[in-house]
């Protein structure tokens, strides 16, 4: 079976994500390329992977990946985010027409700018591809209640493995991390910062305690510090040593800052099945986050600890109990990340391979009657 799997930020979650699931897929035996950004940052690493960095940005990559679908000749192509629906579309009934099934793993429901003046076009999209594939049950939710998918067109496969943990990849700490004292417990905010990921919250919670003895903090991430009071973090940078990354991590720089962390604080204010708790258990590293932080595996005394999102005092309570005892924390570096992610991305190529070879095998349909209906509309 030929997969093309198109991937075309080149950077962040997506490539990570992109780039893990290929690599699973090329180990299980399949024949698949792996087609991202010319401007990926993963470009320059040594992946034992079939991969072209030839996507340009814009409308102009669909032009590119119609000339890769002619020249690769793949029996399914697997798209990894889409912004533009309706170049996706024409790029989708393209594909159709030459008998190669098109899948579709949807990051968002819908993209975060416009999305309900859009939506009419992704869900004539969500309608059109042969399957579409969740990788949260949030997002399956949203594709049956909100976007009209019948449970045979959409399947649920959750797990987000995350190339950023794969042990044979180099790992460099950044200067302002390392140059860091000893601590007795190191704490970490990681990834895109906003209003609703709780900064704020937890440099009160840590201003109230009563001792911060041997507590850092590092943020780390393009727009680390949103919504944070500049006031608020002076307060904390007098009483402990804090550093800002305020900027896009590189694969890297991302493993070496979470293995120099003691605990990850995800004190999310809005619901999200976040990549960033798969990551933290790859790589060894347990979380205190609030219950808005989602994730159906993870296990408190075990994964981390958990607390209610609308609850400051508990937040607070929380760090005060970490702090006194930084064993607790330090307990609950396993060392079983490894394995467990070598489980999750096993069970995910398992699931994709399952797909695909169902759609391989079932005949090209032609167009449904919701699309039908959707078209009209338009």
């Amino acid at each position: 079976m030929r997969i093309l799997l198109v991937e075309g930020t080149g950077n962040g979650f997506l490539s990570h994500y992109a780039h893990a699931l290929a690599l699973g897929l090329s180990d299980a035996g399949a024949q698949v390329r792996l087609l991202s950004s010319q401007k990926a940052e993963l470009a320059d690493q040594p992946l034992p992977l079939e991969v072209a960095y030839r996507l340009p940005t814009g409308r102009f990559a669909w032009r590119q990946l119609r000339r890769e679908v002619i020249l690769y000749q793949p029996e399914i192509v697997h798209l990894q985010w889409v912004g533009h629906p309706l170049a996706a579309l024409r790029f989708v009934l393209f594909c159709q027409r030459r008998k190669v099934r098109v899948v579709y793993t949807p990051h968002n429901l819908l993209p975060h700018r416009n999305r309900w003046l859009s939506q009419p076009l992704y869900r004539w999209l969500y309608h059109r591809v042969d399957k579409v594939i969740a990788r949260d049950a949030h997002i399956a939710w949203g594709l049956q209640e909100l976007l009209d998918m019948t449970s045979e067109r959409c399947a649920l496969v959750p797990g987000s493995p995350n190339l950023i943990s794969n042990p044979q990849l180099p790992r460099r700490l950044p200067l302002a991390v390392a140059a860091l004292p000893a601590a007795s417990l190191r704490l970490l905010q990681f990834g895109y910062g906003g209003l609703k990921k709780g900064t704020s919250a937890f440099i009160e919670s840590l201003l109230a305690q009563p001792c911060l003895d041997g507590v850092q903090l590092v943020l780390a991430g393009e727009r680390a510090l949103a919504g944070v009071d500049p006031q608020l973090l002076e307060k904390l940078r007098a009483s402990i040593p804090v550093v800002v990354i305020d900027r896009y991590i590189n694969t890297s720089e991302a493993a070496a800052i979470f293995d120099h962390a003691d605990l990850l604080l995800m004190p999310y204010q809005m619901q999200c099945h976040s990549p960033v708790l798969d990551l933290a258990r790859a790589l060894d590293r347990p979380v205190l986050r609030s219950h808005l932080a989602t994730h159906p595996d993870f296990v408190d005394g075990l994964h981390g600890w958990s607390y209610p999102a609308d609850q400051q005092g508990a937040l607070t309570a929380e760090l005060a109990r970490l702090i006194a005892n930084p064993g607790h924390v330090k307990v609950l570096h396993r060392g079983q990340g490894a394995q467990e992610e070598s489980r999750l991305l096993a069970r995910l190529v398992r699931q994709h391979l399952g797909i695909y070879t169902e759609l391989v095998r079932a005949p090209v349909g032609a167009v449904r009657p919701e699309v039908a209906s959707v078209a009209g509309g338009l």
